[in-house]
């Protein structure tokens, strides 16, 4: 048996005798082992997960296969033994496999890189109405708020550009510094991390919509449109943290403006199908002409009338054109912050060397705030209800990617801003096992009190965009955590006037470090 790709959830309990075409054996149903089931979970989180949020999965089904192998030796089958559906013991080594080969290059990584050097890029992302002037060390004002430019695909075009500008500096700075005075022993075995701080990728309205960070609607990837310059061979030992993307989703309700009440899902028994109904006058969401509702395309449903504005947009039947008491009102807007990150080398995207994890707890420093206790925010360009992300305060969303991640063998653990204040990965399972602890902020610091989650003579790395565009790297070494001095810098060329407030750029480097024990 062979699996090319890791099997759908349908697939998997088909070819371990399973499946809805499987007979129902006599008797009382057999019990099923825990790692079978856990690994039915695991799967089909793999199939539902963005693609650079699959690592996760396959790690964690790596230890359950080992372990269901160990306890079921292979089983001696009759050629004569009908067929059942698939066998559970050829499946799981076919699962082993291919898991292993999505993994590629997750081997120990005392084999890969003994080394670890650090370049932070330091520039202020952070502010929203005040920044600090290191010219004329003091707060000014921006007085305008968000910084950028009004067409949201110029300026993730010139936040691209300014970003290879600070990778290409970072790479020249690590040569200079490392390579030419021979400070580490071999550089392809010494882990180069780039790191970029929090709200690199904001906008002048607060937010991008969530298309342009995975790439639909035809709209940039943006990392796909950084991996134009990663990819080069002379990144293969380099993972990059390109700072966080602002997304920012409308949550919006429909009502019947002849009634002035939200409608809600109904049954229609005509139709025998809930639609969207006036709780008050019974008028549903659907164009009630019977040519409309026979459009095989349309069916007749109610879409925003082309042109209207946020906030109240009507509805119209697509086939008629006749205009409906019907509007979509904007109730709030949800705001999510993720952190970006790319192993350099890789021509594409392959599910294993690009990853995403949101940021779990949200500050009222974080955005253009109005008003702390509706909540209210200024985001596109108005005024709008802040509504609380959807995922578990506790853990990113699963279909993000959790806070820590495997990439080359080695464990990071990634905390945006507060996550670090608060404590996520000090309080999580996986406290002890981090190897090295990334923190992208805007306006935090290395809590060394109860925020140091990695190994003894693990690194933890702070890159801030708050006032100042403060860097900072330790190490949790045995007498305590230890501050690292930076061994030197370069400046960055500025391609981005309007993007961010105005100041000098740079990349500081630190090391070389030991790579922290597994």
């Amino acid at each position: 048996m062979y699996f090319a790709n890791v099997p759908t959830l349908a697939d998997w309990k088909t070819f371990t005798g399973r499946g809805a075409a499987v007979p129902i054996p006599k008797g009382p149903p057999k019990s099923i082992d825990p790692e079978i089931l856990k690994l039915d979970e695991l799967i089909q989180r793999y199939n539902q997960a963005m693609p650079m949020a699959r690592v996760n999965a396959l790690n964690d089904m790596t230890p359950l296969i080992s372990t269901w192998l160990s306890k079921h030796p292979k089983p001696a089958v009759s050629p004569f033994a009908p067929v059942t559906g698939g066998n559970l013991y050829d499946a799981m080594v076919a699962l082993r496999e291919v898991v292993a080969r999505r993994l590629k290059l997750a081997v120990p990584n005392t084999s890969l890189y003994h080394q670890v050097v650090c370049l932070g890029y330091s520039i202020q992302t952070g502010t929203v109405r005040n920044y600090w002037d290191p010219k004329g060390a003091a707060w000014k004002s921006t007085a305008a708020g968000y910084m950028g430019d009004k067409d949201p695909k110029v300026d993730l075009k010139k936040r691209c550009d300014q970003m290879i500008v600070a990778v290409k500096s970072a790479y020249a700075l690590n040569q200079h510094k490392m390579v030419a005075t021979k400070k580490v022993a071999d550089d392809s075995r010494t882990l180069k991390i780039f790191m970029a701080p929090e709200f690199f990728f904001r906008g002048v309205s607060g937010a991008f919509t969530m298309n342009y960070l995975l790439g639909d609607k035809g709209e940039y990837s943006i990392l796909d449109t950084l991996r134009a310059e990663t990819k080069q061979a002379q990144y293969a030992s380099w993972l990059f943290v390109f700072g966080t993307f602002i997304a920012g989703t409308e949550r919006t309700r429909l009502s019947c403006q002849t009634c002035m009440q939200w409608m809600a899902p109904e049954m229609v028994p005509a139709l025998g199908k809930k639609l969207l109904t006036c709780p008050t006058c019974k008028k549903y969401a659907r164009c009630p002409k019977a040519s409309c509702q026979a459009n095989s395309k349309s069916r007749g449903f109610l879409t925003v009338y082309p042109g209207d504005v946020v906030g109240a947009r009507r509805l119209h039947c697509e086939v008629c054109k006749t205009v409906y008491p019907f509007c979509e009102h904007c109730i709030g807007v949800t705001i999510d912050n993720y952190a970006l990150i790319q192993k350099g080398g890789h021509s594409q995207g392959d599910g294993v060397h690009d990853y995403i994890t949101q940021k779990a707890y949200v500050s009222n420093l974080d955005f253009d705030e109005i008003d702390n206790q509706a909540p209210k925010v200024r985001i596109f360009g108005r005024e709008e209800e802040y509504i609380e992300p959807r995922s578990d305060p506790g853990s990113a969303s699963e279909r993000m990617g959790g806070s820590v991640f495997h990439m080359d063998g080695i464990t990071f653990g990634i905390e945006v801003c507060l996550d670090h204040l608060a404590g996520r990965l000090a309080a999580d399972a996986d406290r002890g096992r981090i190897q090295i602890q990334l923190i992208p902020s805007a306006g935090a610091y290395i809590n060394k009190t109860n925020g140091v989650a990695c190994v003894s003579n693990g690194i933890l790395f702070n890159v801030d965009g708050g006032g100042g565009a403060q860097i900072s790297v330790a190490v949790n070494a045995p007498g305590g955590v230890h501050d690292e001095a930076s061994v030197g810098e370069l400046p960055v060329i500025n391609l981005s006037a309007g993007l961010f407030p105005p100041g000098n750029q740079k990349v500081q480097i630190f090391g070389p470090f030991a790579m922290p024990p597994a």
